[in-house]
């Protein structure tokens, strides 16, 4: 074979496998399909007071029969809950501290997998909920 034959034959077989690499990878990058909007959200609960907060309960866009509950989360720890609908746009958060003081509020916005809810005490002792949860 001549030497230029065996330049253009090694810079065919370069190119194919070239075209062959970045096709495995436009294929595997590719989505499945899945449409990640239906996928239910999990909301993380961070209780930073010195009490373990009971009986939580979750209710999604008003409507009771989306109610999640968590019966515990610990003082100073997280705990998850996921949210039955994909299309989440408010919730309103409600529980007990271990002290029996009750604690409820209620957010809308966008709310995704990275949502939280933060339970705490202000600098009265009153317990406060807040979210990173914005319209």
């Amino acid at each position: 074979m001549k030497k230029a034959e065996h330049s253009f034959l090694t810079l065919t077989i370069c190119v194919v496998a070239a075209m062959f690499i970045g096709l495995t990878v436009l294929a595997c990058g590719k989505t499945t399909g899945t449409d990640l909007s239906s996928q239910p959200k999990t909301l993380t609960i961070n209780n930073t007071t010195i009490y373990d907060l009971t009986d939580l309960h979750f209710i999604c866009n008003n409507d009771s029969s989306s109610n999640e509950e968590l019966s515990l989360v610990k003082a100073g720890s997280s705990e998850t809950v996921e949210l039955p609908r994909s299309s989440v746009y408010s919730i309103h958060v409600s529980g007990k501290a271990a002290n029996g003081t009750s604690f409820s509020n209620t957010f809308s916005g966008t709310i995704d997998n990275s949502s939280s809810v933060t339970i705490s005490l202000d600098d009265s002792a009153n317990l406060s909920v807040i979210a990173n949860i914005a319209d």
